[in-house]
Formats: C-alpha cells, structure tokens, sequence
C-alpha cells in the first residue's frame, strides 16, 4: 500500500485539516517533510493514498489549506 502526504504553511492549517480529517473517520499520521520539499514546510500528514480523493474533498469542504499533496 502506497502513502500520500499533505503540506502545509502553518501548524494551525495541519491541525485544523487533522482534525477535520479524524473527524470523518480517515487515519493520519504527523511525520516529517521530505527533503525535497521546495513548500519550506517541515511537518505533513501522512494517509494512504487509496483515500487521496475521500481526504480532498474533506479538506475542500472544510475550508483547509494546504500547500501541496502528493503520492510517496
């Protein structure tokens, strides 16, 4: 199973997405940004990337931002 990771601008945007994501029942873990991250972010959540569409459209709908999601 591949992973997905979701990056932010701000701890305040991880949390709030964190919790509207737990809220609808889907897993994430904090871990930290990839190296190669050009967001200048160094913190993200990491989910499967088989519920990519399902956490989108939580975050859209919650008026979350981030800055970048991605298949590991």
């Amino acid at each position: 199973m591949s992973n997905g990771i979701i990056l932010f601008q701000s701890v305040t945007n991880l949390t709030k997405a964190e919790k509207l994501i737990a809220a609808e029942g889907c897993t994430t873990t904090r871990v930290p940004a990839p190296l190669n991250s050009r967001t200048g972010c160094t913190i993200g959540l990491r989910f499967p990337w088989s519920q990519e569409e399902t956490i989108k459209s939580i975050l859209e709908k919650g008026d979350a931002q981030f800055l970048e999601m991605r298949q590991l």
